[in-house]
């Protein structure tokens, strides 16, 4: 996994999240509760059994949490509590929260039919949201 950010404002200001480090996976631990892998595979599972609701409001506030908290350990800062990331994303739009999954995943394409495969969501690692 690319190391990946994306910019958007949180809380009234712009803030920073950070996908594919360590420090990520910790934090999707830290905020659902599971183990990284086992998080993804239930976070696919909601996706694809049609539990849309739960991937929306409960799956982004932890993706949120883990790139933002994983943005603030490089920076050295403290860390937001989850509690406050779930009401922060409260406001983000479903254009929003799709610039974060495709930041965090990459954009899902077909190369045979039946197979997708994970693709770069941007050529440079970056994204912003406005």
């Amino acid at each position: 996994m690319v190391q990946k950010t994306i910019t958007l404002t949180l809380g009234g200001q712009e803030r920073t999240l950070l996908y594919g480090t360590m420090g990520y996976f910790e934090h999707i631990k830290n905020s659902s509760g599971k183990e990284p892998f086992e998080w993804l595979e239930g976070f696919d599972k909601n996706r694809t059994d049609g539990n849309k609701i739960t991937v929306l409001i409960e799956d982004t506030a932890v993706m949120v949490y883990a790139g933002l908290n994983s943005y603030l350990d490089s920076m050295d800062q403290p860390n937001v509590p989850i509690e406050k990331v779930k009401k922060w994303c409260n406001g983000l739009s479903t254009e929003d929260v799709a610039h974060i999954f495709t930041t965090a995943f990459g954009n899902l394409t077909t190369d045979q039919p039946g197979e997708l495969q994970a693709q770069p969501g941007q050529e440079n690692g970056e994204a912003k949201v406005n």
